[in-house]
């Protein structure tokens, strides 16, 4: 398996197969404010830096640097939203470390979002 499969694993029972890499498509959002106060999306929107990323050779990394960013409607759903994250991913990732944790909002698509990183060792 992959990084990438392995997070989409851990982390889809959380939030009912709204789990993106890149980006959260714009016909994914929700239509309507009804739909708005309830819908939560997690998003990996950078390519994951891996240890083998260099084009001169074996890099001397030995970790993916991850980003993990959990949008909901409201700060409430957001905050809510990152204990079990952090509980998926160090389950599923036993020697990740987290890096960072910071709330933000997105104005272009009118959503509270949490910025998580973790490091997850190479196996």
């Amino acid at each position: 398996m992959s990084i990438e499969t392995d997070l989409a694993a851990a982390l889809k029972p959380l939030i009912t197969d709204r789990v993106y890499f890149g980006f959260v498509p714009s016909d994914k959002l929700p239509a309507t404010d009804e739909q708005r106060l309830v819908w939560r999306a997690i998003c990996i929107p950078t390519q994951i830096v891996t240890p083998d990323n260099t084009s001169c050779g074996s890099s001397d990394m030995d970790s993916y640097r991850v980003q993990i960013d959990v949008y909901a409607s409201n700060y409430t759903f957001v905050s809510a939203m990152r204990k079990p994250v952090f509980d998926a991913i160090e389950a599923a990732f036993p020697f990740a470390e987290r890096i960072n944790d910071m709330p933000d909002y997105d104005h272009d698509i009118k959503m509270h979002k949490r910025i998580i990183e973790y490091s997850i060792k190479a196996e």
